[in-house]
């Protein structure tokens, strides 16, 4: 077969530069590393006031599209463009960064031939499958039918995926997801770690528990303070270092969560920093903790892998998180950190606590954990993958 002709087709709502998600970020890592083995890649994209602001423009190889409504007629504004590359070439790959981006674009299929790859990614797939027979999870399984290969990047959202369509036959193949290790690594300087402390306002000889994530109930982090108040017993002078943007009505109840704690002295909470600054936030801290929980109201939320603990593991740093959803598929249990049982505020503050205190088993489990990212989340590793699949 002649794939001279073949186009990279990536469709994601979102994309860098800028303060994303880690969606977006997956897309990036996968255009630039498929760029840079030579192949003709293409991003359709919406156009962000971000990009307004910054002067931004389309290039060759990515398209900032304006439109309205982007959420639900994002296929409509994609559609010029996405015609004009089907046309031109006679072997295309369409890699959906999300289910959504791929809701009306697969029935193209009956015109073209093309392989559409879709990747199935958090809480866009916790939230079309919970409760049974709602309009998104219709909309998900008619999109799974047209699909040539699903790529979940976690093992929980493919059987998750699988569960709820039982009668539905589709392939997929779990792909995981990427972590540029070349940008988040570990900080080689020991005197770094101090004078970042003091960028950050944090007391230079304190140790560190850091998390990083969106304010959102499912993101555990009233939980997590709960869990904190035998550390503040055990590791004098402790701080937590939360990095999210205030959202209510979470915030509130973390500020009550500190309050009814204690923890006032012993919490630290910062804004969001944009992508290529997050090494330095990881840098600054001893150990990082997600521990996500499943979450119903007003709708199924849970955490189909957790991005930010391959980040801090890529940097070094021993990861602790809970056991729902994809959240163990990113620590080697007692290797590279610790998986916690979900809703044990005992064995979470006891295993904190001892990263905390124990700065060899840290440095050990870090050492570790850089090692396990390299070997198995770094994009050129997600790259290959789906290269693989599109020789199948």
């Amino acid at each position: 077969m002649d794939r001279q002709n073949k186009v990279f087709i990536i469709l994601v709502s979102e994309f860098p530069p800028g303060q994303n998600g880690g969606i977006a970020h997956w897309a990036n890592n996968l255009y630039k590393t498929l760029k840079s083995t030579g192949k003709k890649v293409v991003v359709l994209t919406r156009k962000t006031g971000y990009h307004r602001k910054s002067k931004i423009r389309s290039t060759n190889t990515i398209k900032y599209i304006t439109g309205r409504n982007w959420q639900k007629m994002n296929w409509l504004w994609e559609l010029p463009y996405l015609l004009h590359l089907l046309a031109s070439h006679k072997h295309a790959a369409v890699i959906a960064a999300t289910w959504h981006n791929a809701a009306k674009i697969h029935l193209l299929k009956k015109l073209f031939p093309f392989t559409l790859y879709c990747s199935a990614r958090g809480t866009e797939i916790t939230k079309a499958v919970y409760p049974r027979d709602n309009k998104e999870q219709r909309q998900l399984e008619r999109v799974l039918k047209n699909v040539d290969i699903l790529i979940p990047n976690s093992s929980f959202l493919d059987n998750l995926v699988r569960k709820t369509f039982p009668d539905v036959p589709f392939k997929s193949v779990v792909i995981g997801n990427d972590v540029d290790h070349h940008l988040f690594k570990p900080e080689t300087d020991p005197g770094r770690k101090r004078i970042l402390r003091e960028k950050m306002g944090i007391p230079a000889e304190a140790p560190v528990l850091l998390t990083v994530g969106r304010m959102v109930a499912f993101k555990g982090f009233t939980d997590l303070i709960r869990a904190l108040k035998p550390v503040a017993k055990e590791v004098p002078g402790f701080i937590l270092l939360m990095v999210s943007a205030p959202r209510e009505p979470e915030y509130s109840k973390i500020l009550d969560a500190i309050a009814f704690n204690g923890l006032e002295k012993n919490v630290v909470i910062k804004n969001p920093v944009e992508h290529h600054e997050l090494p330095e936030i990881y840098h600054a801290a001893d150990v990082f903790a997600l521990w996500s929980k499943a979450v119903y109201e007003p709708m199924y939320q849970e955490e189909g892998f957790g991005r930010t603990a391959i980040e801090a593991a890529a940097c070094g740093l021993p990861v602790v998180v809970g056991n729902t959803g994809g959240q163990p598929e990113t620590v080697i249990d007692g290797k590279t950190g610790y998986v916690v049982p979900a809703g044990d505020r005992t064995a979470l503050s006891e295993r904190v606590s001892i990263l905390l205190i124990d700065k060899k088993l840290a440095r050990r489990m870090g050492e570790k954990g850089r090692e396990f990212i390299v070997k198995t989340f770094t994009a050129e590793i997600m790259r290959d993958k789906i290269l693989q699949l599109t020789k199948q």
